[in-house]
């Protein structure tokens, strides 16, 4: 009976090790597709725009980290989140810039078609004017 657990035990043990290291050759692999044409960044650099392109694909803050963990240059757990908040707060604050500057354009586009329109009012009754004619 105790042979069998052992057994038990060491399969388990084996199974975890490579489910273990299955999941950071993911990481690893996922860093690596993330990383092209960064590569003559400084490391910092480089793991912040890849935490950002991770986001940009619809990863959770989970998994930037995990991504960030299998860079090469290896950091901490807390190194890797501080990465991703990083990373995230930048991109949050581009959207946010983008749609203010979406918004800015739309006003003035609503802005443009207004005046378009008053100038169309305002030449109506002079054009009308001219052929003796009043509204």
């Amino acid at each position: 009976m105790l042979l069998k657990t052992l057994k038990n035990h060491v399969c388990y043990c084996k199974w975890h090790f490579f489910t273990a290291i299955s999941a950071q050759s993911h990481w690893a692999e996922m860093y690596v597709a993330l990383s092209l044409g960064l590569e003559n960044l400084l490391s910092y650099d480089r793991d912040k725009e890849i935490a950002a392109r991770a986001f940009k694909r619809g990863a959770s803050v989970g998994e930037v980290e995990e991504i960030i963990v299998a860079s090469p240059v290896d950091w901490t757990r807390d190194e890797a989140r501080v990465i991703a908040s990083l990373a995230l707060s930048h991109l949050e604050q581009s959207r946010e810039r983008l749609r203010q500057k979406q918004s800015q354009l739309e006003r003035e586009r609503e802005l443009r078609q207004l005046e378009r329109e008053q100038l169309r009012q305002q030449q109506k009754p002079e054009r009308n004017q001219d052929w003796g004619m009043s509204l």
